[in-house]
């Protein structure tokens, strides 16, 4: 199907226009965005009673860092619940220049730092929080041990992350509805999206997409599935003692059970890890994380937070 020099396909053009979202002025895309940050401490309403489960009742004193904080919406969010002493972490000078201008709190400070580098001593972080950033590290196996080294013996490791076979686990929802769409042969999704910028904002924009090249649509996830994830974190030495599926969907809260598809039917999957002295010896797979959500239902994370998906909600069980 190859595409006119000065139009994409027909075909590719009207599966577009059924699939296209256009710009919502209420749901910032970009993370400078004005309103972003404020769209982000939305998302993470109800986490940090899930995240408490897991931490001991006086948190004063603990130093929790949040690797790949972005603007920092998130942790703002937390430290606001918390005694504890909070550092949002991030390569994006500009982006955590955003954090300390609206954070306004005395347990929470922003450092300028590369997740593979962490700027702490061996064994002195209480907590680590890593959240939506999992799938966008290169090495995530890498940024994972590099998360053990500074964390204490017995400390906590708090991570959420989209999975890959979600159904807008590719981040696209500024751009289309459709579920599972980044799951198309990587030709195949391209040409549809730059269908789509041709319909949505014309024939320019579409010619500056394909003059930019197409590695650009997407390319800043790793398509790493969840069970591969699963398996390079057991390789350090950490306890799963919790985990949560969130059920994207009203059908997803039975369907997030299914044997071996559950994970397409779940927008996001939180996991609690308790630093420990070897790597576990049992594996853990999303049956284990079915499980360990079925039994936590009570005391659970009550909103989507995949960005790109949709709005942030509250879930009921």
């Amino acid at each position: 199907m190859e595409p006119s020099p000065h139009r994409p396909h027909r075909l590719l053009r009207r599966l577009a226009r059924v699939g296209l979202v256009r710009p919502r002025p209420d749901k910032p895309v970009d993370e400078l965005d004005d309103g972003y940050f404020e769209w982000e401490q939305g998302t993470a309403a109800g986490v940090w009673e899930y995240y408490a489960r897991f931490l001991p009742a006086d948190q004063q004193g603990l130093l929790v860092i949040d690797v790949a904080s972005g603007p920092g919406g998130r942790t703002l969010a937390h430290a606001s619940k918390s005694e504890a002493r909070f550092v949002a972490l991030d390569q994006d000078r500009v982006a955590l220049r955003s954090t300390l201008s609206k954070a306004g709190r005395e347990n929470l400070n922003c450092l300028v730092a590369d997740a593979y580098r962490l700027p702490f001593a061996t064994g002195s972080v209480d907590v680590v929080l890593c959240e939506n950033a999992m799938e966008h590290f290169d090495d995530p196996q890498a940024a994972v041990a590099e998360m053990s080294r500074v964390l204490k013996l017995g400390g906590l490791l708090l991570m959420v992350f989209p999975p890959w076979r979600a159904p807008y686990a590719g981040h696209l929802g500024y751009m289309t509805r459709w579920p599972w769409i980044h799951l198309l042969p990587a030709e195949t999704l391209s040409s549809l999206l730059e269908a789509m910028v041709y319909e949505r904002e014309g024939p320019s924009a579409w010619q500056r997409t394909r003059a930019r090249g197409r590695a650009g649509l997407g390319s800043h996830l790793n398509r790493i599935p969840l069970q591969v994830l699963l398996d390079g974190i057991r390789q350090q030495p950490f306890e799963l003692v919790g985990s949560y599926l969130v059920p994207e969907w009203g059908l997803g809260r039975i369907l997030r059970f299914v044997p071996a598809f559950g994970e397409a039917f779940s927008s996001a999957v939180y996991l609690a890890l308790r630093r420990s002295a070897a790597p576990s010896s049992s594996r853990w797979t999303l049956r284990t994380l079915q499980i360990q959500t079925l039994f936590h239902r009570k005391v659970r994370p009550d909103t989507a937070v995949t960005i790109g998906a949709s709005a942030p909600r509250v879930p009921s069980s």
